[in-house]
């Protein structure tokens, strides 16, 4: 009796957890960080090491934030994005990447590769570039060199 008790409790249990997950379709299980095919005209990147557009919007935020917190991982890693292009107070241009409510955002700052023109204010861009990281200030930021829009 108190075998099948505990096996009730515990199938209650996971009804329970597994009726507030988010469905399958809205979260996917894994974070694409393998090498994926880019081809675009106005790029030189071949491949492409971290494609956060294959991600849903929790994840894209989730692994930026990643980025941001800890970017000794990707340094290096050509990275793809896609958000809106917006400049900051001291002149630093980024994509904004926001979480699916939309309340929060993060940025990754990006330089384009010369002769290559910057876009409108709040455009959504796609931008591929080279991670890595520089000093301002006495902090350390992040940054896509040699970028490119798509």
């Amino acid at each position: 009796m108190k075998k099948q008790l505990a096996v009730i409790l515990c199938l209650a249990l996971l009804a329970s957890m597994s009726a507030c997950a988010a469905s399958p379709q809205s979260a996917p299980t894994e974070i694409a960080i393998s090498e994926s095919v880019f081809s675009s005209q106005t790029s030189e990147y071949e491949m492409v090491d971290v494609d956060l557009t294959t991600l849903s919007s929790t994840m894209v935020f989730s692994q930026t934030f990643n980025m941001l917190v800890d970017p000794t991982p990707f340094l290096g890693q050509v990275v793809r994005m896609q958000g809106s292009y917006i400049v900051y107070a001291d002149g630093a241009k980024a994509c904004l990447i926001s979480d699916e409510g939309g309340c929060c955002q993060e940025g990754i700052h990006f330089s384009l590769k010369e002769g290559i023109a910057y876009p409108e204010l709040n455009t959504q861009i796609t931008v591929v570039g080279t991670f890595g990281t520089y000093e301002f200030n006495g902090m350390t930021y992040c940054r896509l060199y040699d970028a490119v829009l798509e």
